[in-house]
């Protein structure tokens, strides 16, 4: 009568992402081996369940796994022994890890079938997009933009910069492609693009630079995308060409940034003073202050001088006085 002995694990190995390798010594010849597997740790009683039998080798590997913890026990099969299956060999834990994400590449090319979504922190106040982009071919047909959640197609971005067709360079606002500026490009080139975007308004600015020119507003107050009109947030960017022969955009060096503020409106300035008797009107140009303002006007009466502080209200560029 033969009798079987119980295989001793020796090794559990994470030989991938999501597979586990078993390893253990068993030196009975003419028999096979049966797998068995609990998920989640060793400890207490695990609910054991056949995973595989037959198995000749010393050695399994476990294809089926998912990130988390498995425990395992082998035993040894033999029909002409009596019992046919061992005991089962000591248990062993593999934990398997969490399948990362390999990073996106340092400068994504563009292709008609991925949009290969990169995301980053979401934006809700004015910010600035700082990227250099090179198209491959004069007619080139590529985009990136900027979207809320990871972009799957073009309506799918709210703000859009095109190398397009025409062979210049323009910009999505609102229904349509504009520039309020033509600007031309060639393959091979880099082009420094700068997007100052605010979620807020739904409105953003563009502007281009070439190798050897100084940079270019090509788009003003541009409306989001029409189908992205009430994007209150931005927090991924895409590169997608529209067709297999439409060319490509490489792009390197994306980074976002706190946009600088607007700078302060020009003050209005004094044109000069009327009077009536001894009521007079100051009269201003330029913007109207809106939240009103003091100027000071200067008297001359022979060799005396004087002067007198005048109230400008807000929205109004004329102030009062009144001589005596």
């Amino acid at each position: 009568m033969l009798s079987l002995l119980i295989p001793t694990m020796l090794l559990t190995a994470q030989s991938a992402p999501r597979s586990v390798t078993l390893t253990w010594s068993d030196n009975q010849a003419a028999v096979r081996h049966s797998i068995y597997r609990a998920t989640g740790l060793c400890a207490g009683a695990p609910a054991f369940g056949l995973l595989a039998s037959g198995i000749v080798p010393d050695a399994f590997t476990d294809s089926t796994v998912q990130p988390g913890n498995y425990c395992y026990q082998v035993t040894t099969v033999n029909p002409l022994a009596v019992p046919t299956e061992s005991a089962p060999s000591n248990a062993v834990l593999a934990v398997v890890p969490p399948v990362t994400p390999p990073p996106p590449p340092t400068c994504p090319v563009s292709d008609s079938v991925t949009w290969q979504p990169v995301a980053f922190t979401s934006q809700t106040m004015p910010f600035t997009v700082l990227y250099t982009a090179t198209p491959s071919a004069v007619a080139t047909d590529a985009v990136l933009g900027l979207s809320n959640g990871a972009a799957t197609d073009y309506p799918s971005m709210a703000a859009i910069v095109r190398f397009a067709p025409s062979g210049n360079i323009d910009v999505r606002n609102g229904a349509a492609y504009a520039a309020n500026v033509a600007f031309p490009y060639a393959p091979g080139i880099n082009y420094h693009v700068r997007l100052v975007v605010d979620p807020s308004k739904h409105l953003y600015d563009a502007y281009v630079t070439a190798p050897t020119g100084p940079e270019i507003k090509i788009a003003s107050a541009f409306a989001f995308r029409s189908e992205q009109a009430g994007a209150l947030a931005l927090n991924s960017w895409s590169i997608h060409s529209n067709t297999p022969t439409s060319g490509s955009i490489t792009v390197c060096n994306f980074v976002v940034g706190i946009a600088p503020p607007p700078p302060p409106p020009p003050l209005p300035t004094i044109t000069g003073y009327t009077c009536v008797g001894g009521s007079c009107t100051v009269n201003l140009s330029g913007p109207a202050p809106t939240g009103g303002m003091i100027v000071t006007v200067s008297l001359a009466s022979g060799a005396a001088t004087a002067t007198l502080p005048v109230a400008i209200l807000a929205g109004s560029r004329t102030g009062s006085f009144q001589i005596r």
